[in-house]
């Protein structure tokens, strides 16, 4: 009798340490997932400022930028499409300034969505145009590139400022 107590005392130990075991790895678990979902959350809200900071910081820029060589002739051709695709590129871009662009560029990249994406094609427009003289100068798919890029900083500059169109 003293050998079965001592062997239901042992089995009762090792069925409680087992219990308090996988009880404990179980808890453990559900902090872990609860601390993930915390950062995520977190990383969610903090790529949420750093987009609305960036924002901020180059609309100025891109408006500046984009004001050296907007004007209504150069929006007629782009709208018509027609060839011959002439217009010379007013030497003003040769005033674009990126500095805002080149300190946060990096952090662009990272936010990886739509506004992330308007602000980059806006910027490469800016880098291309500097390096023209005139638009007939380029392929059709340059001048498709210079195009969409023209229209969709004109777009992110509107949306900035709350301009339905």
């Amino acid at each position: 009798m003293m050998v079965w107590d001592a062997v239901i005392s042992s089995t009762s130990g090792l069925i409680g340490a087992a219990v308090g075991y996988f009880g404990a790895v179980s808890a453990a678990k559900a902090q872990i997932r609860e601390e993930r979902k915390k950062e995520m959350n977190l990383e969610v809200e903090k790529r949420k400022r750093l987009g609305r900071s960036i924002q901020l910081f180059l609309t100025h820029e891109i408006e500046t930028n984009m004001s050296r060589v907007h004007c209504k002739e150069l929006t007629q051709l782009l709208q018509t499409n027609e060839k011959p695709f002439s217009y010379k590129i007013p030497d003003s871009v040769f005033l674009f300034n990126f500095s805002e662009y080149d300190r946060v560029k990096y952090e662009l990249i990272m936010l990886d969505d739509e506004e992330g994406n308007s602000i980059n094609l806006a910027y490469n427009l800016f880098y291309y145009l500097r390096q023209l003289t005139d638009i007939n100068e380029l392929s059709e798919q340059e001048y498709e590139r210079v195009r969409v890029g023209y229209f969709s900083t004109l777009d992110f500059i509107y949306k900035a400022k709350g301009v339905r169109l």
